[in-house]
């Protein structure tokens, strides 16, 4: 498995509402589900790779993102809190 860091640039958290969004890829032509409770997913419709991450309840859910998504290395800076 390969491993990809991702990096402060690719995220958005919105503090008010505890939602974490990281673009990963083009959103275009990409289809979205709810995979884990309140962590949804968005992939490419042609070659299912993941595009978006969209995670409610983020800070209840830090944790888990690298259990859920282990071929990523969330890194995740001070501008997120």
């Amino acid at each position: 498995m390969t491993l990809t860091r991702i990096s402060c640039d690719k995220m958005k958290y919105d503090k008010q509402h505890d939602v974490l969004h990281i673009f990963l890829g083009s959103p275009i032509n990409a289809f979205a589900d709810e995979e884990f409770p309140g962590i949804y997913v968005s992939r490419d419709e042609d070659t299912n790779d993941i595009v978006e991450l969209t995670v409610m309840d983020f800070k209840k859910k830090k944790k888990l993102l690298t259990e859920y998504f282990p071929q990523f290395l969330f890194d995740y800076c001070s501008c997120i809190f």
